[in-house]
């Protein structure tokens, strides 16, 4: 009887070295959980902002092409007119 109550005891002492760990276990989990959603969020972001600027470079150079294309023709216009 005695080695029960002995081998009890240890029991309830590891279970009590092991509340504060599990505890420490969910917050870390938890704080990974949400850090995770965050990082989901900013990948995604990140990705749609470099798409977005893909297609505003391209329409930038677009625009460039036709402003040097324009140019020219004033150019031209104004050495037709001199």
């Amino acid at each position: 009887m005695l080695k029960r109550a002995a081998y009890d005891a240890k029991v309830a002492e590891k279970q009590q070295q092991i509340r504060p760990m599990q505890k420490q276990k969910a917050k870390y989990e938890a704080e990974m959980a949400v850090y995770n959603t965050a990082k989901a969020q900013y990948d995604k972001d990140l990705q749609e902002y470099q798409a977005k600027k893909t297609q505003y470079d391209q329409d930038k150079a677009a625009y460039d092409q036709l402003v040097a294309k324009k140019a020219e023709e004033d150019a031209a216009k104004d050495s037709i007119r001199s």
